[in-house]
């Protein structure tokens, strides 16, 4: 609980700080609604000048205060379609599309929804993340030192206000467009080491080859085991000969993860979880020699290696096979 405040404190704190900053942009609301995306519509002809317009800038690598002013249009689905395809149909990364939208996931688009369509391409970060890919965005890049030119935005669109830091031309990571697919986990523990993988390892009982279904995150008993990734609890089972007290959390996409050889379980069957949920504790329950956390990841029924689908800046250092 501790730790959560001081998070919650030093992001308001982070936030804060940029609104003192000097603004590019503030207050922008929509400049007009595309009734039809066909150059026959005015607004969209505009939003595609514009958009060119900053493509050319862009690629002459001009500076951030000569770059003309950001616009926004709405838009309101008269059918349901993906974001991808609609991203595509206005020539805009689906980047864009999706974070000034605040769109955290692949997902269809439904009838009579309504949405902001930039007249740039870039990424708009919010000051107050709330979903996963939010916030892996504004701990890997707005904290970072390499942080590129932005332009603060206050954006109104006639419902709410949302702040942004809008970086211009810039386009998801390899890591932030695995998170938007669904297909990202942050590590079950926060402090520790891997001390097995994903593989054929010697089985530490008998010495003979065996595989390993998952990986194993060796910490100190006792230790918060948290979700690797939003989702609702499946299972919860206690003293199992093998996984002893262990959780398997569903997510989104066909996805589940399983957390092994807890000492403790402080979440019920069909509670929804974060990953900032803790889920347990850590054990030494079941077929084990030592406290750590089994962890693995199913994909409809297909067990897969987790270091495939782990936060790179998450995975904790490599300490040869022990378990």
């Amino acid at each position: 609980m501790l730790l959560l405040i001081i998070r919650r404190t030093l992001l308001t704190m982070v936030s804060a700080f940029f609104a003192m900053l000097p603004a590019t942009l503030m207050g922008i609301e929509p400049s007009g609604e595309v009734l039809r995306i066909h150059p026959q519509d005015a607004h969209y002809a505009q939003q595609q000048e514009e958009l060119e317009d900053w493509h050319r800038a862009l690629a002459r690598q001009q500076p951030l205060q000569e770059l003309r002013e950001l616009r926004v249009y709405r838009y309101m689905l008269k059918e349901p379609t993906t974001l991808i395809t609609l991203a595509a149909r206005f020539t805009l990364p689906y980047s864009a599309l999706s974070t000034i939208n605040r769109i955290s996931r692949n997902a269809d688009l439904t009838e009579n929804s309504e949405l902001l369509i930039p007249a740039a391409p870039g990424l708009f970060i919010p000051l107050e993340p709330s979903s996963d890919l939010e916030r892996l965005m504004y701990e890997r890049r707005i904290n970072s030192e390499d942080l590129p030119p932005y332009q603060q935005l206050t954006i109104d669109n006639g419902v709410e206000r949302r702040q942004f830091l809008f970086l211009p031309g810039e386009d998801f990571s390899a890591l932030e467009r695995i998170a938007f697919f669904g297909r990202l986990f942050r590590n079950p523990i926060r402090t520790g080491k891997i001390s097995s993988l994903f593989g054929t390892r010697p089985d530490p009982f008998t010495g003979d080859p065996s595989f390993h279904y998952g990986v194993d995150f060796a910490t100190a008993e006792h230790q918060q085991v948290y979700a690797a990734r939003e989702g609702k609890v499946q299972q919860v089972i206690l003293n199992d000969p093998i996984y002893g007290n262990y959780v398997v959390v569903e997510h989104d996409g066909g996805f589940e993860t399983l957390y092994a050889h807890m000492n403790s379980i402080v979440v019920l069957e069909g509670q929804r979880v974060t990953n900032s949920s803790q889920l347990g504790t850590v054990g030494n329950t079941g077929h084990s020699t030592g406290p750590h956390v089994h962890f693995e990841v199913h994909h409809y029924g297909n067990i897969l290696d987790p270091t495939i689908y782990l936060q790179k800046l998450d995975i904790i250092q490599y300490a040869g096979d022990q378990k």
